[in-house]
């Protein structure tokens, strides 16, 4: 599950209930079909905070300056991927150079 970090304490991001999420809804002021990644990124960092007992409001999120809910990075990132043996060519629409393709398919 991805995590933050808020006021230096972090949390692990929860799956909101039905309820919460309408709570959320009525919070905020419109249905969550018209949400954008802000509000989704804070009404889910609001709900997870809610949650383990930080009882603040949509308001006292919106209030927040940009960067107060902090994003940890996965630790695991993205997988490494082997470059192709000497003598074989990368598959379509890969490159093993920063060069140009210069094959007419």
């Amino acid at each position: 599950m991805p995590r933050f970090k808020f006021e230096g304490q972090e949390f692990e991001e929860i799956v909101p209930t039905v309820g919460e999420s309408r709570w959320a809804e009525r919070e905020i002021g419109y249905p969550l079909t018209q949400w954008g990644d802000t509000e989704r990124m804070h009404a889910s960092a609001l709900l997870t905070l809610r949650r383990n007992g930080v009882m603040l409001t949509w308001k006292d999120i919106d209030a927040l300056p940009m960067g107060a809910v902090e994003v940890i990075a996965d630790e695991e990132g993205p997988a490494e991927v082997d470059p192709p043996a000497p003598g074989v060519e990368a598959g379509p629409g890969s490159s093993t150079s920063d060069e140009p393709s210069t094959s007419s398919d």
